[in-house]
């Protein structure tokens, strides 16, 4: 084989690697396409009112939930250390705690961010203060929710 043969193999072989580095970018590329079609998210948001109580008190509900969520609740409105907890029905009657934390010393800033990943079971956020507000409060959400598919 004399040189010229062997300059056209290595162009030969450098095309095929390079085609091949082509076709996988473009496979990855596709997947991730793939992936992000299967992922719907949707927003939704509201406000709170939180009564001016020291009960526990229901503020967010959700039945059969299957979604992942984030929730944000923007708590600046609040005066008085609250606890925040999440519940979830394990057996569809009896909501047992999962998570629970206090606003304002368990968070950075005025948003209490709360993820939920949904196991098709009923879930509720619950508020109580540690001492009356002195009047009811505005308690502003989103609610990000991310449906697979």
């Amino acid at each position: 084989m004399d040189s010229g043969d062997k300059s056209a193999l290595v162009k030969v072989q450098t095309e095929l690697i390079s085609r091949n580095v082509d076709l996988t970018h473009m496979n990855r590329l596709d997947e991730n396409v793939s992936a992000s079609k299967q992922k719907k998210i949707s927003a939704t948001n509201g406000t709170i009112s939180k009564a001016n109580s020291t009960a526990e008190e229901d503020v967010l509900t959700f039945a059969s939930l299957d979604e992942k969520i984030e929730i944000v609740l923007d708590c600046s409105l609040l005066t008085q250390l609250t606890t925040i907890r999440i519940y979830e029905e394990t057996n569809g009657t009896v909501a047992e705690l999962d998570d629970s934390a206090v606003f304002p010393t368990d968070f950075i800033g005025d948003n209490v961010v709360i993820a939920i990943n949904g196991k098709g079971r009923d879930a509720k956020v619950t508020m109580q203060s540690a001492v009356a507000e002195g009047a009811a409060r505005d308690v502003p959400w989103a609610r990000i929710d991310e449906v697979r598919s």
